[in-house]
């Protein structure tokens, strides 16, 4: 186990080339066990930035509150005056672009946040054609990923399939961290004709977001932009995040 996750680690903190990357793709999709384990990593690791964060910020707080307790001298801060108020001025602008930096409002952040709050766990639909959906719902919302993969990839495979199945297949793999797979399942999703509210372009933008290389960024503005002018789903997010960019 412990050679799996170091195995995960260096996946993702490193730079992978595209056999590595197909490898390890085509591992999480053959494997339980191991797609398990990446399922376990991410979620441990979202929790050490958590507290990473947190921690940071009770620091910078506690700094803040010795600096306020600290009383100089009167004829000190007389003789002193001009230069403590530019100092203060350029500790509040450094602290004020750390503040910035650790809030986590890049694009990548927002999916992330975006992704935990979401995403990880799905509706349930109820009734005759929606039972096999259903059964994939629950084994996601269970964690047992690689199950709702196989029957969202089944329906996917039908001769009239639901658009739901791509949906929720792009969803397994965006949130597996297998980004291209997502893209796929989406962009299918979004050439779907007929569905009154696609989805489709929003789930793009946050799988754009969330993998940012390249000129990942640029084409979920684009598309960030689109839903907006025309109030896709994911608008009301859509109108917040754009900002970010």
């Amino acid at each position: 186990m412990e050679e799996t996750l170091d195995y995960i680690d260096s996946y993702f903190n490193g730079t992978p080339a595209a056999a590595e990357k197909a490898a390890f793709e085509e591992r999480v999709s053959t494997d339980p066990a191991f797609a398990e384990a990446v399922a376990f990593y991410l979620s441990a690791r979202q929790t050490v930035q958590a507290e990473l964060q947190e921690q940071q910020r009770a620091r910078h707080q506690q700094w803040y509150q010795d600096l306020k307790a600290a009383q100089p001298r009167p004829s000190v801060v007389r003789r002193l005056q001009p230069w403590i108020s530019i100092a203060a001025a350029a500790c509040l602008l450094i602290v004020l672009g750390w503040q910035f930096f650790f809030t986590g409002t890049s694009p990548q952040k927002l999916a992330d946040n975006y992704i935990e709050q979401s995403l990880h766990t799905l509706p349930v639909t109820m009734g005759g054609r929606a039972d096999s959906l259903q059964q994939g719902l629950d084994a996601f919302n269970k964690q047992d990923y690689a199950r709702a993969e196989t029957i969202f990839q089944a329906l996917t495979q039908q001769d009239q399939p639901d658009a739901d199945a791509f949906r929720y297949l792009g969803i397994v793999y965006l949130t597996s961290s297998r980004y291209d797979l997502a893209l796929q399942q989406f962009n299918t999703l979004s050439s779907t004709p007929g569905l009154h509210a696609n989805p489709g372009p929003f789930y793009k933008a946050i799988t754009l977001m969330k993998r940012s290389t390249g000129d990942d960024l640029q084409q979920a503005k684009a598309l960030l932009q689109m839903i907006i002018d025309q109030q896709l789903p994911g608008h009301r997010e859509a109108t917040n995040w754009i900002s970010q960019f």
